[in-house]
């Protein structure tokens, strides 16, 4: 059965706006294969900041058209061996962004964003990984990504003391290939273009425990373990580090009703 959703503003400065989606899964094969399709439609208005802004560094005025974006997604899983492959198109047209001086441009044409993915999970024993690869693409300059992105897990997972706690363990692994990310502008709090610097295919491990006991949670991590591996070069965005290695903990308790 298809799922319809959507909305449409009547009234106010997003007078106009409307976004409808629509989303169906099917069992091509119970319990073992599924598709799933989801389209929409975005119809939106640029934000206030964008067309109005005055400041002691950036000053603009414009009136840009409504920005229309349309998607389309598929995803096939089969569910006995926990694999799934998805596809993604969206394209977009009157796009609003910030050149590599930081000023609103629109880009009237049609452009479009294609990403494949591919996700697998296993288990042997106690111990399970999960994988997901991503693939991207875009048909213009100014909607720059990676090319290829990897997310990776792998963990310990095991009831003890009578299956009365459960703990889990594991390492948490991002890696994306090298590509011309967009910059940071502090006094506009936005990202623009920028053709100066490359960033780099840094990849980062963060390492996992947690324990659960009932209802209540508690858990410890060390974000970015890899700092340093191979060099103290690590910029996802340029001219701003990645926070170094640190240490969190916490508690996560759900109370009955």
């Amino acid at each position: 059965n298809w799922k319809i959703d959507g909305s449409y503003f009547l009234y106010g400065s997003r007078k106009g706006n409307m976004i409808l989606s629509a989303n169906n899964r099917c069992f091509i094969i119970p319990g073992t294969m599924s598709l799933y399709a989801e389209a929409g439609y975005r119809n939106s208005q640029p934000s206030l900041m964008l067309n109005k802004y005055h400041g002691n560094t950036f000053s603009w005025d414009n009136n840009y058209e409504n920005t229309l974006g349309k998607w389309m997604s598929s995803t096939v899983s089969f569910d006995k061996i926990s694999l799934s492959a998805a596809v993604r198109y969206i394209t977009i047209s009157n796009l609003v962004y910030f050149d590599v001086n930081s000023i609103p441009q629109q880009y009237r044409p049609s452009t479009g964003v294609f990403s494949a993915s591919l996700s697998k999970s296993s288990r042997s024993g106690y111990w399970g990984m999960n994988n997901r690869v991503v693939f991207q693409f875009s048909e213009t300059d100014i909607i720059r990504l990676p090319g290829l992105v990897s997310f990776h897990t792998v963990y310990f997972e095991k009831n003890i003391f009578k299956s009365a706690l459960l703990l889990r363990a594991g390492i948490d692994v991002f890696q994306s290939v090298p590509y011309n990310g967009n910059a940071f502008n502090p006094v506009l709090s936005e990202f623009h273009l920028q053709d100066d610097q490359k960033t780099e295919g840094y990849f980062t491990a963060d390492f996992f425990l947690s324990c659960k006991i009932k209802t209540a949670r508690i858990f410890l991590k060390s974000e970015h373990l890899s700092q340093g591996l191979p060099a103290d070069n690590w910029f996802m965005v340029p001219h701003y580090p990645l926070a170094g290695r640190s240490f969190k903990f916490g508690i996560s308790w759900k109370f009955y009703d």
